[in-house]
């Protein structure tokens, strides 16, 4: 009833965490798609990142070459085609642009979390009490905004690699599959769900009504824009949770198999187990590796790949 800057800046907060923890899943759901399409990895190449020193896009590489390190994928020759659908061609561009602006969240939230918003304002140098606008936080609030366009982005990308898995998974499939393929069965869902994400991106900010007799007359609508990124993130980890159960059932029925990389065999482990785990229905397999994915550690997947290799 006094403030809303403690929601929003807690709930921002906490935020943050979780669209860090995101980021990092995005490129296992990724990377697992580009082994089971048997995808070109020059997009990882470190001269792509030296030519264009984008912070973020640079980490994706470099997350995304550490999951699929060991993989056949980096042999010469192996990859299909000279160049892939943009949904795999720019994957370290989009989902460095999440990082970017999960940083410019993190940097907004820590100033609030380190600042005095208090009015008026009580300046012990100047023996001032002093009248002013700190309560405002307009950075934060705009930075979730920003966040949710590049979750939508990121979730874009994921859907539309989908689509692609799922005409690998008909071109091999010439008969009847002899196992149960779920993420072939939550495709649909998948593409309802990334409608709906879509949605949430458009600005909370902008959206504010007059109060108090015209004297609070403008607003941030802070604790609606970190709750709106809040629900975006989570159907973002619903669809990549799809993605790699589809994945998963492309490499199921290749016809040819390779050697998967540290990270991306982490992650078809992950999916192989929720499937051993799980009731032999879609969604309980998909409410399984919610539970598990996305890790806490966003490297937990090279990690777990290099100790099962020792």
């Amino acid at each position: 009833m006094i403030s809303a800057n403690g929601v929003s800046i807690g709930h921002a907060a906490l935020v943050v965490g979780r669209a860090e923890r995101a980021s990092g899943a995005a490129d296992v759901a990724a990377a697992l798609s580009m082994e089971a399409t048997l995808a070109n990895p020059s997009i990882i190449h470190p001269a792509v990142g030296r030519a264009k020193p984008i912070p973020g896009q640079v980490a994706a590489a470099d997350h995304l070459r550490e999951l699929l390190q060991g993989s056949a994928l980096l042999e010469p020759g192996a990859a299909t085609s000279v160049q892939d659908a943009l949904s795999f061609r720019v994957v370290p561009q989009v989902h460095g642009a999440l990082r970017e602006y999960v940083t410019a969240a993190r940097d907004a939230v820590t100033t609030e979390l380190n600042a005095s918003d208090d009015n008026p304002l009580a300046s012990v140098p100047d023996q001032a009490m002093i009248s002013n606008g700190n309560f405002h936080p307009m950075v934060l609030a705009i930075a979730c905004d920003a966040l949710r366009i590049a979750v939508a982005q990121v979730a874009q990308l994921s859907e539309r690699r989908m689509a692609h898995l799922w005409d690998g998974c008909m071109q091999q499939l010439t008969t009847p599959p002899t196992m149960p393929m779920y993420g072939l069965q939550l495709r649909y869902p998948a593409a309802a769900l990334f409608s709906e994400l879509k949605q949430l991106a458009g600005p909370a900010t902008l959206d504010t009504p007059t109060l108090d007799l015209g004297v609070e007359d403008h607003g941030t609508a802070a604790p609606l824009s970190a709750r709106k990124t809040d629900a975006a993130l989570g159907m973002l980890e619903d669809l990549l949770a799809i993605e790699l159960m589809l994945a998963h059932d492309l490499l199921a029925v290749a016809q040819t198999q390779h050697v998967l990389g540290d990270g991306t065999d982490g992650a078809l482990r992950m999916v192989q187990e929720a499937i051993t785990t799980a009731d032999p229905r879609a969604d309980a397999v998909h409410r399984v590796m919610r539970e598990r994915f996305p890790v806490r550690q966003v490297d937990e997947f090279a990690a777990s790949g290099r100790s099962a290799a020792r």
